[in-house]
């Protein structure tokens, strides 16, 4: 069985758009290319890319379940520890609270 691994990173809006678009099937952009990107791998398009419009801050029930389906365990385990603390959870605490280095 393929087992694929996905790391999304950046601000909350940026991360929740991004997800909504991959299980939307619609291509993901990493943004600008890194200043060690081979040569070509940067678009030629001359147009500016129009940006996507600004998402919702908050996910729908449909969306979370949407999500949810392709989690791990571990990873919906730490999700529903992290959910319990919306005004931030110190990563310590948290590795307390899982009994894990987190890595």
């Amino acid at each position: 069985m393929a087992r694929l691994t996905v790391t999304v990173e950046g601000e909350v809006e940026e991360v929740r758009e991004a997800l909504l678009r991959l299980f939307n099937g619609e291509p993901v952009s990493s943004g600008d290319p890194k200043p060690d990107s081979p040569p070509g791998s940067q678009s030629t398009s001359e147009e500016e890319p129009k940006p996507s419009p600004e998402p919702p801050l908050d996910w729908t029930s449909e969306e979370l379940a949407r999500l949810w389906a392709y989690l791990t365990d571990p990873a919906r385990r730490v999700l529903g520890e992290v959910a319990g603390q919306p005004n931030g959870y110190p990563l310590a605490d948290l590795e307390r609270a899982l009994g894990s280095d987190m890595r």
